[in-house]
């Protein structure tokens, strides 16, 4: 390694490629190079890759070992953004975003032998994001937060259709698509959700984030209660015996309509205020779509793989919910 690496970093880096020898005792291997100076990313291309990708912190270049024949390769060029590097799901193909001469491009790469497949500018101001969809035949490339433009484009480089839903304010701040590669979910900044099918490429239908619930629809509340704890309990031995002093019991009760859900008002006078739809996570089973906004007190959520159930974590609190679901389906 180059004597500008910290021993910090030539650790990791050691480490991480220790770590795939031992999964597979014939390909361990130490990654050397004079190209990198320092590491900021590493990864393993797929679940069943013998190679890693590693960039450097100022993401001027990126490089590609072998962990059993220790070739390298090199990737020239890469932008950073949100989101500028992504693998089609079947490990086939590598989309990458790309700065040249104050433009953006797109470069695909066949993971096979790094060969370039295809070479293409795209037709954005800054380049934020790409995302392939899960059947491999779609490229989503959307722009910063001041344009909001969604472009979609072929394996081949061809432009297939342009989304944008409005101009003159902040536009796109998360893209998903769903499992079977027919909807594409955008959340934006004004605090809603659009969703646009695969055959016209036109908006389907849009959701918002409303503070008030005024649907028809039955809205629970748990509320937790803390039993008494006398003063003859608050002793430590009381205490690690198992006294009633941490026992909290909890209910669900019916509320009112309309229901206000408790949000978090952002500050404008900070930087990157919470404003904006910042997650949108599909079920495997491509039945719902669970969405975050920026003033909603959660910090993250997760389906289960059967898609039939979601956890929600909050500050203080986990919470599992569970799908209602037709008796035809039971």
């Amino acid at each position: 390694m180059s004597e500008g690496m910290s021993r910090k970093r030539a650790v990791r880096c050691y480490y991480r490629a220790y770590t795939a020898g031992c999964l597979d005792q014939t390909c361990g291997s130490t990654l050397q190079s004079s190209q990198v100076t320092d590491l900021d990313r590493f990864k393993y291309l797929s679940v069943h890759s013998d190679e890693s990708l590693v960039t450097s912190v100022v993401l001027t270049l990126i490089t590609v070992w072998s962990l059993c024949t220790k070739a390298v390769s090199y990737i020239k060029y890469p932008k950073a953004c949100q989101k500028g590097i992504d693998f089609s799901r079947d490990g086939s193909y590598m989309a990458l975003a790309e700065r040249r001469d104050c433009k953006d491009f797109v470069s695909i790469f066949v993971c096979d032998d790094w060969h370039l497949l295809r070479h293409f500018e795209t037709e954005t101001q800054d380049l934020a994001g790409l995302e392939w969809s899960p059947n491999g035949c779609v490229l989503a490339v959307w722009d910063s937060c001041l344009e909001y433009k969604v472009l979609l484009y072929s394996l081949d480089g061809r432009l297939l259709s342009t989304y944008s839903a409005y101009e003159w304010s902040l536009g796109v701040k998360s893209v998903s698509w769903s499992p079977s590669s027919q909807f594409l979910a955008i959340g934006s900044y004004d605090e809603k959700v659009r969703i646009i099918n695969h055959i016209t490429w036109k908006k389907i239908t849009q959701f918002e984030h409303p503070a008030t619930v005024e649907s028809t629809k039955t809205v629970y509340k748990e509320v937790e209660r803390r039993p008494a704890v006398g003063t003859d309990e608050m002793s430590l031995h009381n205490i690690t015996t198992g006294s009633t002093l941490f026992n909290t019991q909890s209910k669900y009760e019916i509320c009112s309509l309309p229901f206000q859900i408790p949000v978090v008002k952002p500050d404008p006078d900070r930087a990157n205020p919470k404003i904006g739809v910042s997650v949108l996570a599909f079920s495997s089973n491509n039945h719902y779509l669970a969405t975050k906004n920026g003033g909603f007190q959660v910090h993250s959520l997760n389906w289960h793989c059967s898609g039939n159930s979601l956890i929600l974590l909050g500050k203080d609190q986990l919470c599992l919910c569970y799908m209602e679901t037709d008796e035809e389906d039971k």
